[in-house]
Protein backbone atom coordinates (compact mmCIF):
# COMPACT_ATOMS: atom_id res chain seq x y z
CA UNK A 1 0.00 0.00 0.00
CA UNK A 2 0.89 3.33 -0.72
CA UNK A 3 2.87 5.08 1.88
CA UNK A 4 1.46 7.95 3.76
CA UNK A 5 3.58 10.61 5.64
CA UNK A 6 2.11 11.91 8.79
CA UNK A 7 2.31 15.62 9.70
CA UNK A 8 4.25 17.12 7.11
CA UNK A 9 2.04 19.95 7.01
CA UNK A 10 1.69 20.14 11.02
CA UNK A 11 5.45 22.09 11.13
CA UNK A 12 5.15 25.30 13.33
CA UNK A 13 5.32 28.75 10.51
CA UNK A 14 8.66 29.59 11.20
CA UNK A 15 9.55 25.85 10.63
CA UNK A 16 8.39 25.87 7.13
CA UNK A 17 10.71 26.09 4.20
CA UNK A 18 9.86 30.13 2.79
CA UNK A 19 8.22 29.89 -0.42
CA UNK A 20 8.85 33.02 -2.83
CA UNK A 21 6.56 35.87 -2.54
CA UNK A 22 3.35 36.02 -4.82
CA UNK A 23 0.42 37.94 -5.85
CA UNK A 24 -2.56 38.05 -3.72
CA UNK A 25 -4.49 37.17 -7.25
CA UNK A 26 -1.80 33.99 -7.80
CA UNK A 27 -2.95 32.53 -4.03
CA UNK A 28 -6.82 33.25 -4.46
CA UNK A 29 -6.21 31.55 -7.78
CA UNK A 30 -4.27 28.73 -6.22
CA UNK A 31 -7.28 28.34 -3.64
CA UNK A 32 -9.59 28.20 -6.71
CA UNK A 33 -7.94 25.52 -7.86
CA UNK A 34 -7.89 23.55 -4.77
CA UNK A 35 -11.55 24.06 -4.33
CA UNK A 36 -12.19 22.56 -7.75
CA UNK A 37 -9.59 19.70 -7.19
CA UNK A 38 -11.54 18.84 -3.65
CA UNK A 39 -14.92 18.93 -5.98
CA UNK A 40 -13.69 16.26 -8.39
CA UNK A 41 -11.88 14.44 -5.66
CA UNK A 42 -15.69 13.86 -4.06
CA UNK A 43 -16.95 12.94 -7.21
CA UNK A 44 -13.93 10.76 -8.10
CA UNK A 45 -14.42 9.01 -4.53
CA UNK A 46 -18.42 8.73 -5.04
CA UNK A 47 -17.33 5.99 -7.48
CA UNK A 48 -16.06 3.81 -5.04
CA UNK A 49 -18.15 4.36 -2.49
CA UNK A 50 -20.39 7.77 -2.77
CA UNK A 51 -21.73 7.18 0.78
CA UNK A 52 -18.18 7.90 2.10
CA UNK A 53 -17.40 11.80 2.40
CA UNK A 54 -14.17 13.37 2.26
CA UNK A 55 -13.51 13.59 5.77
CA UNK A 56 -14.79 10.28 6.56
CA UNK A 57 -12.10 9.02 3.35
CA UNK A 58 -9.16 10.64 6.03
CA UNK A 59 -10.55 8.59 8.96
CA UNK A 60 -10.40 5.25 6.78
CA UNK A 61 -6.52 6.38 5.58
CA UNK A 62 -5.62 6.92 8.90
CA UNK A 63 -6.54 3.78 9.85
CA UNK A 64 -5.41 2.04 7.24
CA UNK A 65 -2.35 3.30 6.66
CA UNK A 66 -1.35 4.72 10.16
CA UNK A 67 -2.44 2.12 12.32
CA UNK A 68 -5.23 2.18 15.31
CA UNK A 69 -6.03 5.22 16.88
CA UNK A 70 -8.29 6.54 19.78
CA UNK A 71 -11.21 8.97 17.79
CA UNK A 72 -9.32 11.88 20.28
CA UNK A 73 -5.92 11.17 18.37
CA UNK A 74 -8.08 11.26 14.79
CA UNK A 75 -9.51 14.59 15.65
CA UNK A 76 -6.43 15.61 16.05
CA UNK A 77 -4.98 14.89 12.63
CA UNK A 78 -7.66 15.91 10.77
CA UNK A 79 -8.36 19.10 12.90
CA UNK A 80 -11.79 17.80 13.51
CA UNK A 81 -14.21 18.27 17.01
CA UNK A 82 -14.07 14.73 18.86
CA UNK A 83 -17.66 14.30 18.55
CA UNK A 84 -17.43 14.80 14.89
CA UNK A 85 -14.42 12.16 14.66
CA UNK A 86 -16.57 9.86 16.81
CA UNK A 87 -19.32 10.28 14.81
CA UNK A 88 -17.44 9.07 11.62
CA UNK A 89 -16.36 6.17 13.76
CA UNK A 90 -19.41 5.01 14.63
CA UNK A 91 -20.85 5.20 10.47
CA UNK A 92 -17.62 4.06 9.72
CA UNK A 93 -18.53 0.38 12.00
CA UNK A 94 -22.02 0.47 10.61
CA UNK A 95 -20.31 0.21 7.72
CA UNK A 96 -18.31 -2.47 8.56
CA UNK A 97 -15.37 -0.49 7.41
CA UNK A 98 -13.22 0.00 10.91
CA UNK A 99 -14.30 -1.83 14.47
CA UNK A 100 -14.56 -0.21 17.49
CA UNK A 101 -13.35 -1.79 20.29
CA UNK A 102 -12.51 -1.48 23.85
CA UNK A 103 -9.12 -2.64 25.33
CA UNK A 104 -8.78 -4.89 28.15
CA UNK A 105 -6.95 -3.03 30.12
CA UNK A 106 -9.17 0.21 29.96
CA UNK A 107 -12.68 0.01 29.23
CA UNK A 108 -13.36 3.81 29.24
CA UNK A 109 -10.70 3.97 25.86
CA UNK A 110 -11.76 2.59 22.71
CA UNK A 111 -9.60 2.14 19.76
CA UNK A 112 -10.83 2.72 15.86
CA UNK A 113 -8.95 -0.16 13.43
CA UNK A 114 -9.21 -0.70 9.98
CA UNK A 115 -11.09 -3.78 8.93
CA UNK A 116 -10.46 -6.23 5.24
CA UNK A 117 -13.47 -4.83 4.14
CA UNK A 118 -11.95 -0.79 5.37
CA UNK A 119 -8.56 -1.56 3.68
CA UNK A 120 -10.32 -3.23 0.02
CA UNK A 121 -12.10 -0.17 0.02
CA UNK A 122 -8.96 2.18 0.27
CA UNK A 123 -7.69 -0.25 -2.12
CA UNK A 124 -9.77 0.39 -4.54
CA UNK A 125 -9.29 4.05 -4.46
CA UNK A 126 -5.46 3.57 -4.31
CA UNK A 127 -5.65 1.69 -7.97
CA UNK A 128 -8.05 4.90 -9.62
CA UNK A 129 -5.16 7.53 -7.86
CA UNK A 130 -2.14 5.25 -9.44
CA UNK A 131 -4.09 5.24 -12.85
CA UNK A 132 -4.39 9.38 -12.83
CA UNK A 133 -0.76 9.68 -11.54
CA UNK A 134 0.15 7.23 -14.40
CA UNK A 135 -1.12 9.08 -16.84
CA UNK A 136 -0.49 12.44 -15.69
CA UNK A 137 2.94 11.40 -16.13
CA UNK A 138 2.88 10.20 -19.11
CA UNK A 139 1.20 12.88 -20.61
CA UNK A 140 3.73 15.75 -18.38
CA UNK A 141 6.59 13.86 -17.72
CA UNK A 142 8.53 17.65 -16.89
CA UNK A 143 5.80 18.63 -14.47
CA UNK A 144 7.53 19.12 -10.87
CA UNK A 145 5.04 17.51 -8.76
CA UNK A 146 6.94 18.23 -5.68
CA UNK A 147 7.01 21.47 -6.35
CA UNK A 148 3.00 21.53 -6.39
CA UNK A 149 2.69 19.26 -3.66
CA UNK A 150 4.87 21.71 -1.52
CA UNK A 151 3.02 24.54 -2.55
CA UNK A 152 -0.29 22.69 -1.49
CA UNK A 153 1.35 21.57 1.71
CA UNK A 154 1.84 25.76 2.59
CA UNK A 155 -1.50 26.06 1.69
CA UNK A 156 -3.10 23.43 4.51
CA UNK A 157 -0.65 24.68 6.70
CA UNK A 158 -2.04 28.14 6.18
CA UNK A 159 -5.33 27.26 6.64
CA UNK A 160 -4.80 25.09 9.69
CA UNK A 161 -3.15 28.15 11.22
CA UNK A 162 -6.06 30.50 10.33
CA UNK A 163 -8.54 27.76 11.43
CA UNK A 164 -6.60 27.47 14.99
CA UNK A 165 -6.34 31.55 15.17
CA UNK A 166 -10.36 31.66 14.68
CA UNK A 167 -10.69 29.32 17.28
CA UNK A 168 -8.33 30.75 20.01
CA UNK A 169 -10.67 34.59 19.28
Amino acid sequence: MPEVTENADKKPADERPAIAPHSTDDIKGIFSLVARLTGSFEDLLKNVDPTLTITEWAILDLLVYGGDLRPFEASKKLSISRQHAWKIGKKLEKMELITVSEPAANTRAVMLSATQKGIDTAVKREAIFSEIAKSLTEARPGIKLGAVKQILTHIIAALQDRKAEHLQQ
